[in-house]
């Protein structure tokens, strides 16, 4: 692929970003006062609460994703950046608004994005009986797959969305190899690759463009490896259209690098201590390891 044609599929990839595939604030919408059923936070006989979503519901999730998908050599974890991104837009739909006002629904909400971002972006797939075994039955495959055809309809069938790491890929190949080369090379992708992981995990990123994600996290790389951003910045904030040195773009930056720090447990272990704390805590769905810590009860601590 030569520079110019990289440079078109940047641009591409900008436009979708800025468009069909931006995400808004979500949590923090005005709701509709007549489309709420739920008057107070309840539990069913099952200990599924009815509060609301928030962050850190979100966050227990993600990491979920990352564990089951981890847990498969043949799937990377850009699949749960396309997950994410799914369950993102879909509540901030009108489709979405019970997924928003119950934890429950969440979850459901969550696994079926799971579902359908391996379904489409990997070769070998996850079952939806595999997923109900995952919950210990508290959603079926009929759930699941209800869910599935509600979040579908909702995103218009929009289900290629550019993500940070497709980004920072393109932005990569336009660097030219006078700059950054060999094992380098490599070796700085690795470490921005990351900082996107890390984006993932977090709601205050659900706003920020993949693009500026990627970009960020690619001078974040730069400067830890000691290497001058200045000409290679250049060269990517001008293909992607980015405003180099803005208080938004340094202020992601700067954001990112603190949050490398705070999760670098990522790396080498899907959730750290904290997390798995959380986790079996928080949760009704377990990990794919099947040990007897098993998660019980959804997200009811936050």
């Amino acid at each position: 692929m030569d520079h110019e044609e990289t440079l078109m599929i940047i641009s591409a990839m900008r436009r979708q970003e800025e468009t069909e595939y931006f995400c808004r604030d979500y949590l923090n919408m005005v709701e509709d006062p007549a489309d709420d059923d739920t008057d107070e936070i309840r539990s069913d006989a099952n200990g599924n609460s009815s509060a609301p979503c928030d962050a850190t519901c979100r966050q227990i999730m993600f990491y979920w994703m990352v564990r089951v998908v981890d847990f498969f050599p043949s799937m990377t974890r850009e699949t749960v950046a396309y997950a994410m991104s799914y369950l993102d837009r879909f509540l901030q739909s009108k489709a979405g608004a019970d997924a928003r006002r119950k934890r429950s629904v969440f979850q459901l909400a969550a696994i079926s994005c799971l579902y359908m971002a391996v379904k489409i972006h990997e070769s070998s797939a996850v079952s939806p009986q595999f997923l109900e075994k995952l919950s210990q039955a508290e959603y079926t495959v009929k759930d699941v797959e209800g869910m599935e055809l509600t979040i579908l309809a909702a995103l218009g069938w929009r289900m290629s969305t550019p993500t940070a790491l497709a980004f920072l890929r393109q932005f990569m190949a336009i660097i030219p190899k006078v700059f950054l080369n060999g094992d380098l090379r490599e070796e700085v992708f690795q470490i921005a690759k990351y900082q996107t992981e890390v984006a993932l995990s977090d709601y205050k990123y659900v706003t920020v463009n993949g693009s500026t994600v990627a970009y960020c996290a690619l001078l974040n790389a730069l400067d830890m490896f000691q290497i001058d951003s200045i000409q290679i910045g250049w060269f990517v904030s001008e293909a992607a259209q980015i405003v180099r040195d803005s208080i938004y773009t340094i202020h992601i930056q700067q954001s990112l690098a603190r949050d490398h720090v705070n999760h670098a447990t990522l790396k080498g272990s899907p959730v750290s201590a904290g997390y798995e704390h959380a986790i079996r805590s928080s949760m009704k769905v377990r990990a794919p390891s099947g040990h007897n810590s098993s998660p019980r009860t959804v997200c009811n601590t936050a």
